[in-house]
């Protein structure tokens, strides 16, 4: 019976032994195969990213080999288009603006002066700003000088002239003047008379004190008849 019983329990703990030698081993292979799922999805991802980086990189070099995107280091820059200066900064920055093409615009004022060359004339243009009276001279042609309809001055307002050319803070071949030589000269307004309007109000002031000069004079001579 002792026999018995010890080969009963030999027996049961032999089969304990190989249960347990097995559970790890069907762990390992359970946890094994989700890292084996994830490393294929991983895998899958990578390949898809791999070929939308690949597609993108095939969208890039379509654009980049296109003949029309490419820039023509060669070309010049467009300096026709000429920003319009205004009169009292030719005469405060004149050495900004030595030798540069410029546009002013302005009223013309006073007379016209004949040059040294008789197809030439001498013109002085005004700021047309009410708080500027900025002037610049221009040498233009007798032919550009007869768009001028009316010169400034008192009870006139001169053609308003836009004039593109060269400005020269001393023009070596004018005996250093300083001065715009015009290429083109256009007629922005014409020029016109002003004459002036009556004003009743200008005259109260002189009204005031002669009323009060006469109040005064018969007063003083009232006072004067009382006394005698």
């Amino acid at each position: 019976m002792q026999a018995l019983s010890a080969g009963l329990a030999s027996a049961l703990f032999a089969f304990a032994l190989l249960c347990g030698a097995a559970s790890p081993a069907a762990f390992a292979d359970e946890q094994a195969a989700p890292v084996q799922a994830d490393g294929a999805s991983a895998e899958g991802e990578g390949e898809a990213g791999a070929s939308g980086d690949g597609e993108g990189a095939s969208g890039a070099s379509s654009v980049d080999s296109d003949p029309s995107n490419k820039v023509d280091v060669t070309q010049r820059a467009d300096s026709s288009f000429i920003y319009e200066t205004d009169i009292a900064e030719l005469s405060e920055q004149a050495e900004l603006f030595d030798r540069q093409t410029v546009q002013v615009s302005g009223e013309a004022v006073g007379d016209i002066v004949a040059a040294s060359d008789p197809d030439y004339r001498w013109v002085v243009i005004m700021s047309t700003e009410k708080s500027s009276y900025a002037e610049v001279t221009v040498y233009m042609t007798a032919k550009q000088a007869a768009l001028i309809d009316t010169l400034g001055r008192y009870n006139r307002v001169g053609t308003i002239l836009q004039v593109t050319g060269t400005f020269y803070e001393a023009d070596p071949e004018l005996e250093g003047a300083q001065n715009v030589r015009a290429t083109s000269v256009s007629v922005l307004a014409p020029g016109r008379i002003e004459a002036d309007e009556f004003d009743p109000l200008s005259f109260a002031g002189g009204a005031a004190l002669l009323v009060c000069g006469f109040a005064l004079l018969f007063g003083f001579n009232y006072v004067r008849e009382r006394q005698r």
